[in-house]
């Protein structure tokens, strides 16, 4: 009996609707099916579990993120449509080196908190990296592109879904 009642504790923690927390709720309508979507489609199959609870609490925040998308002017939009998530590990030592030393290089008030690491690539032999870092109770999204050689051509910085630079 003990041993049912600590695996639906672990199932009830894991399953928290992960990907809506992770996601920007107010701005992306059931933004967290999406990033359980995505993470699937990248091969980290077992976000499948994280799918129905993310459905939930996408549906309790639908008013939220309708709000938003009436009340708030359009964003630039994403400077990676397009491009396939690979997930989190780096393709290579180059890119993982350069993205580290670029974090290492924020200054303290840019970046008070790392959050995710994502690596992608956009078909054509070019890999972006987007960094989230927090700052007072906010986030923004750095953006690094890289050339088919592995070098670092492009830098996007932006927060609360507009562009910052």
């Amino acid at each position: 009996m003990k041993i049912r009642n600590v695996f639906v504790i672990v199932v009830l923690v894991f399953c928290s609707g992960c990907g809506t927390i992770k996601s920007d709720p107010p701005s992306r309508v059931y933004g967290g099916v999406r990033e359980d979507g995505d993470a699937i489609a990248s091969g980290y199959v077992y976000y499948i579990i994280d799918v129905p609870f993310s459905f939930a609490t996408d549906t309790l925040l639908l008013p939220f993120s309708l709000y938003h998308l009436i009340t708030e002017p359009p964003s630039p939009g994403d400077p990676l449509v397009g491009w396939k998530l690979l997930g989190f590990e780096s393709p290579n030592k180059a890119i993982t080196d350069d993205y580290q030393d670029y974090i290492q290089k924020l200054p303290p008030k840019a970046g008070q908190f790392i959050g995710s690491i994502y690596m992608f690539e956009d078909g054509t032999g070019q890999h972006a990296v987007k960094v989230e870092t927090g700052l007072n109770g906010g986030y923004w999204e750095h953006v690094l592109i890289y050339d088919k050689d592995n070098k670092r051509i492009k830098v996007i910085i932006y927060g609360g879904g507009r562009y910052a630079s």
